[in-house]
């Protein structure tokens, strides 16, 4: 995100909400064309900690990490040079282990910060990024308001006085930001700043068609967006004067419509070991001014305003040149043995006592810094940057300034730092009051389902995005029995957690947890001639909460009062059914009629260890009252253990209730999430128990398993007497249990052999 600082009309009575924030706001102006731009070098070591994980049903899981940590010797006006002290790499649900990062000098090329940036602006790759509240003219987009002050003490006796500063975006918008920025009152120097986006990101409002065709997008995936939960920027004291950078970290979380979640979390820690500065620009040297942008921006002197063709020509020559005569590689490998240059071109040699494999590695490194550093030449505007690289990826790998290894979202960021963030990110202002309408119909909005009720089911969704509220309205109808289904919502969502009020008319599955009215079940259904859910139909309203993006699916809540029905068997289509009328799906449940007053309660928890194993814990309870009064609760627990190349997994699970409980609220078992083998009812009563344990060979990408699966269900006095079910089979696991493909038999009757395809298995 490259930020834009634009000149608007500053000319808004009602953008300062109280005198004290209009001359914060002067006077943190003036601070930014000067002070930190007068220092000439410092020296400090970084590690930078990156996370990307995957929500699922059963278990979070890691998709990529990275970690890696560097000295630096920053110079304004000669090359800084950065060595590498530590990189490791991993995308546990791939591969197993760790690695170097393939772009490993690239990567660590960007972690020298130029203490002139305003780093409040966050740089990336959209083109519009997040518009400054300290830009000229930032009136027009932002309300400013003094907040609260604060006293911090310094050895000798020295004390601080921090100010803050308040700001809110006038609108809903992306590159519009909302929060608080610290001041050091005599200074103006910042201090903190916590901040996030007036609304979340929108792949197809915010990017530009061109760059980014969301046609190509299929419309079940829709709306692509990412919520950023909140981005800081802590600055440290340093030689009584100098305000740089120390902490920098962004929680986020993307979506792809209903399908995926994935949060994402990034932090840069800063040690400053010392600094040179001086009181008047240095000689010769030029400076942007105030209102420009940094290195990645588009000013008058940067690529956007060179001819590309001449661009592209001097960036060519460079490179030929450099590679005739060795010049200038700025990746630079070392080992035990030895410290050179290495490179491609006539200047260049393997190290010595080097393998083929790392001479191989520093060509390609060399090259690719080379191609950098002659397009930054070519543009005229970037410092030259010398990255030294170990030639021994062991001792990288294995770097006590890498810390621990991250093993879930929670290692990313540390514990400290987010208490510490607590108030200030509560404290954070609402979104601006916007009005967005969508609409999604049909299979290509994730909107068509297949069941023995409904047959095929077809429904249509619009979606009113009002800031601090979001509408929903959908409407469904089966082609079988031809029952309208109508469902109407409001969602808070605040950023700690999000609630929802809804009144429904709709077909309700006895354990959503199964996910019987999702698309696994219905290609089931339709494909393979087997139902394994049961239902009811269930009118009423319900408040429901849940964590809000980034905080992981923790908990989760509901209270209703609703009546149930039952309902009828309306169809057997299905593929088999066209060549054997015979080949029908099972009746329904008898569901009894009962109006009801409910509340549910889900807690969840994972921790991964060391090592690597994992451990996961759910715990479920819900009361009723109404025409049947009862109470029930169930507790799960999941545990994978690495042994050697081979992973065990087992799961064990348990139930029981109080009271009169009906058909339609009775545990069930069968199917591939709860006892594969079997089809869905093959055991269900008041109480249950449940455990199955397998075996995966191979990586997390794709492991074969071995399994097997126990149940029982039934009467609450027959609890650990009654006959169990039994189970046995082989699978293929993908991508660490994500896609599951399941070949099991039934060991005692109803016996039977099942091929079952769902998602998110126990590994």
């Amino acid at each position: 995100m490259v930020a834009a600082l634009a000149t608007q009309d500053s000319s808004h009575a009602d953008a300062y909400l109280d005198p004290g924030a209009r001359d914060l706001v002067a006077r943190a102006r003036e601070r930014r064309a000067r002070e930190e731009r007068l220092v000439t070098g410092y020296q400090a070591t970084v590690t930078q900690r990156i996370g990307v994980g995957i929500r699922a049903l059963r278990r979070d899981r890691m998709l990529f990490h990275q970690e890696i940590s560097a000295r630096i010797d920053w110079r304004r006006d000669s090359t800084t040079r950065i060595e590498v002290l530590g990189a490791r790499q991993a995308i546990p649900i791939a591969i197993r282990g760790v690695q170097v990062p393939d772009d490993l000098d690239s990567d660590a090329g960007d972690l020298a910060f130029d203490p002139g940036t305003d780093y409040l602006r966050i740089t990336g790759e959209m083109q519009e990024g997040f518009l400054h509240p300290l830009s000229a003219g930032s009136e027009s987009s932002y309300r400013f308001a003094s907040g609260d002050t604060n006293e911090i003490a310094l050895p000798g006796g020295r004390t601080i006085r921090l100010v803050e500063l308040r700001f809110t975006a006038r609108r809903a918008e992306f590159r519009l930001i909302s929060g608080s920025v610290w001041f050091d009152a005599e200074s103006y120097g910042v201090v903190r700043a916590v901040f996030r986006p007036a609304r979340p990101f929108d792949m197809d409002i915010d990017t530009d068609p061109d760059e980014h065709d969301g046609d190509h997008v299929p419309a079940v995936l829709k709306p692509v967006r990412a919520e950023v939960r909140y981005v800081t920027i802590e600055y440290g004291l340093y030689g009584s004067r100098w305000w740089l950078p120390r902490l920098m970290a962004i929680d986020a979380e993307a979506s792809m419509g209903t399908l995926m979640r994935v949060p994402v979390r990034f932090e840069q820690l800063y040690v400053v070991t010392g600094v040179q500065g001086g009181t008047e620009p240095p000689a010769g040297r030029r400076h942007r001014a105030a209102g420009s942008v940094d290195r990645r921006s588009r000013e008058p002197n940067d690529s956007s305003a060179i001819d590309p063709d001449s661009l592209a020509n001097a960036i060519a020559r460079c490179i030929q040149s450099a590679a005739r005569t060795g010049d200038g590689p700025t990746v630079v490998l070392e080992d035990s043995a030895s410290a050179v240059q290495a490179g491609p071109g006539p200047g260049g040699r393997a190290a010595s006592g080097a393998t083929g494999a790392v001479s191989r590695t520093a060509q390609r490194q060399a090259a690719r810094q080379r191609i950098r550093r002659c397009t930054r030449q070519a543009k005229g505007n970037e410092p030259d940057v010398v990255v030294v690289v170990p030639g021994d990826s062991a001792a990288l790998l294995t770097s006590p300034t890498l810390g621990a290894p991250i093993l879930d979202m929670g290692d990313v960021i540390s514990e400290t730092e987010l208490r510490d963030l607590g108030h200030e990110i509560g404290a954070l202002p609402e979104q601006p009051w916007q009005f967005r309408p969508s609409l999604r119909w049909g299979p290509a909005g994730g909107l068509a389902r297949y069941n023995r009720v409904e047959g095929l089911s077809l429904g249509a969704k619009a979606s009113f995005d009002l800031g601090r509220l979001q509408l929903d309205a959908m409407g469904r109808i089966g082609l079988a029995d031809l029952e309208p289904n109508a469902e109407v919502g409001v969602t808070r969502p605040a950023p700690g957690a999000r609630t929802r009020l809804a009144g429904y008319h709709r077909l309700a599955a006895v354990d959503p947890a199964a996910r019987s009215l999702g698309i696994g079940n219905s290609l089931t259904s339709l494909l393979f001639g087997r139902d394994d859910g049961d239902y009811f139909r269930a009118t009423g309203a319900e408040l429901t909460g849940a964590p809000g993006p980034t905080h992981g699916s923790w908990y989760a809540w509901r209270v209703f009062a609703e009546r149930q029905e039952a309902v009828r068997k309306e169809t057997d289509a299905s593929l088999p059914h066209l060549f054997d009328a015979g080949s029908a799906f099972r009746p329904t449940i008898a569901a009894a009629r009962a109006d009801q007053l409910g509340a549910s309660l889900t807690l969840r928890g994972q921790h991964a260890y060391r090592s690597g194993a994992g451990l996961g814990a759910e715990v479920t309870a819900e009361a009723q009252h109404g025409d049947f009064d009862f109470g029930r609760g169930a507790l799960t627990t999941r545990l994978t253990l690495p042994l050697g190349p081979r992973v065990l997994g087992v799961e064990a699970s348990a139930g029981t209730s109080a009271g009169a409980v009906p058909v339609q609220s009775f545990f069930y078992l069968g199917g591939p999430s709860t006892l594969r083998g079997y089809g869905g009812n093959a055991a269900s009563g008041p109480s249950f128990w449940r455990a199955r344990a397998e075996l995966g060979m191979g990586i997390p990408g794709a492991r074969l398993a071995l399994f097997g699966d126990a149940g029982w269900a039934g009467p609450r006095d027959q609890f650990g007497k009654g006959r169990a079910l039994v189970a046995a089979g082989a699978g293929a696991s993908f991508l660490d249990g994500l896609l599951r493909v399941d070949l099991a038999k039934g060991m005692r009757a109803p016996r039977g052999w099942r091929l079952d395809f769902y998602a998110d298995g126990v590994l």
